[in-house]
């Protein structure tokens, strides 16, 4: 993991998570007592399924089916497909959210 950042009341847990090759990086995100994760570019579902107690996570397609073929169970509230093109595959995996253009989600402690 990379240096922590603190800013105005949001932590912010930078992870490297492999991407083709190149430097990327994925976060895991507390403020008011909620924990999100965002995923980078990456594909590798290890670090995602490593993390805990998440109220939302914010994937992409390529992940999704990652996290499909390993029958991984992610530990969130919310798991929801972004950064896509109407072409992606998009798979049905654990309840997945995909948000349309301009809707609102509300992610609260339960």
């Amino acid at each position: 993991m990379s240096e922590v950042v603190a800013w105005r009341g949001i932590v912010i847990h930078p992870m490297a998570t492999p991407h083709a090759g190149v430097e990327d990086y994925s976060s895991l995100l507390e403020w008011q007592g909620l924990r999100l994760f965002l995923a980078g570019d990456t594909d590798d579902a290890a670090v995602l399924l490593g993390i805990q107690k998440l109220d939302a996570a914010y994937v992409t397609p390529s992940l999704l089916l990652a996290l499909q073929r390993k029958a991984g169970a992610v530990d969130t509230g919310l798991l929801i497909s972004y950064h896509h093109e109407a072409c992606d595959p998009m798979p049905n995996f654990r309840g997945r959210l995909v948000p349309k253009l301009g809707e609102r989600l509300r992610i609260a402690q339960e």
